[in-house]
């Protein structure tokens, strides 16, 4: 009896060492294809996100050589633009509700930043954190088709990822938190887009701001 005990006991744990060897597998792929996509001279991300009360928010970044450009709405309404030439080490930040500008080091946008990736792998890609205390928070990952696409589902506690099979980037991811206010469960949806190649030199051009008031940074 106790050494059918044994090999249940070292089955379970041979079955474990292999799903996380296979979990591992996966989310390297996923790091790697985020490396892949920043070090793209010309590439455009895009996040839209709503929240159970149907709120709204979209991020859109263009990059273009040395510009990166990223645009910031809220409910369908435009908030603002951020610029910046990291070559010429120009930038703006533009606040398109109040047609006010800021120019100047203002350090508002980062060459490499991607808004909202799924906690899992900001806290790899951002964080750099050690793939083995990510590993243990992955319940599973299983095939799924999502809209006609073959991908991979990434389970955590409070987090659902859905990964392209084709390029290992997400496409969706859905997150449970707790509302602080009403002390209310919350859910914020995610989907996303990666392209290459596609930013043209009016993606990233400059706003008109003729209409606009500067801001002195000036105290």
């Amino acid at each position: 009896m106790k050494k059918v005990i044994i090999r249940v006991i070292l089955v379970i744990i041979g079955l474990l060492i292999v799903s996380k060897i296979y979990h591992f597998i996966i989310i390297h792929k996923v790091h790697q294809a985020l490396e892949n996509f920043i070090n793209e001279e010309n590439r455009y991300y895009s996040v839209s996100s709503i929240n159970s009360n149907k709120n709204s928010t979209d991020i859109k970044i263009w990059k273009k050589d040395n510009i990166v450009k990223q645009n910031w709405k809220k409910d369908n309404t435009d908030l603002y633009c951020y610029w910046k030439d990291f070559k010429d080490n120009q930038e703006y930040s533009i606040d398109l509700q109040n047609k006010v500008f800021e120019e100047g080091n203002l350090s508002k946008i980062q060459k490499n930043s991607l808004s909202n990736l799924p906690e899992l792998i900001f806290d790899l890609y951002e964080n750099n954190q050690f793939y083995i205390k990510q590993l243990f928070k992955i319940k599973y990952i299983r095939l799924i088709q999502y809209n006609n696409q073959k991908c991979y589902k990434i389970q955590t506690a409070s987090e659902t990822i859905i990964i392209d099979r084709a390029t290992y980037l997400p496409v969706y991811s859905s997150t449970k938190t707790i509302n602080s206010n009403y002390n209310k469960k919350d859910l914020i949806e995610n989907t996303y887009q990666f392209n290459i190649n596609e930013v043209t030199d009016e993606d990233v051009s400059l706003p008109n701001l003729e209409e606009y008031t500067k801001n002195s940074l000036e105290r």
